[in-house]
């Protein structure tokens, strides 16, 4: 038998959020991968290196859309440390 068994490994939503304000913002792939590489945070499989094959497949799941249809947010607190990202990129201290 090949191929995963089992239910899907499912990305923290604050991770998705941050890749989703990110790409909103107009960062590429690699730069979204450069920037959780960096931060130490793991894949939804559990992986310490991020890639852009990664975050193309959070961005088509069926959480990503349902988070794009909520109303918008302005601010989202940060789990990489005590900083509030605004969807204008601006970063300021919590």
């Amino acid at each position: 038998m090949s191929g995963r068994v089992g239910r899907p490994m499912l990305c923290p939503l604050p991770v998705l959020r941050r890749i989703l304000v990110l790409r909103n913002e107009g960062k590429t792939m690699q730069y979204i991968c450069d920037e959780l590489n960096d931060e130490g945070i793991p894949t939804p499989a559990g992986k310490v290196v991020w890639g852009r094959n990664n975050i193309s497949r959070l961005l088509k799941t069926a959480v990503a859309e349902e988070i794009r249809q909520e109303p918008r947010m302005t601010e989202v607190t940060s789990i990489f440390g005590e900083e509030v990202f605004r969807e204008s990129g601006e970063r300021r201290a919590a």
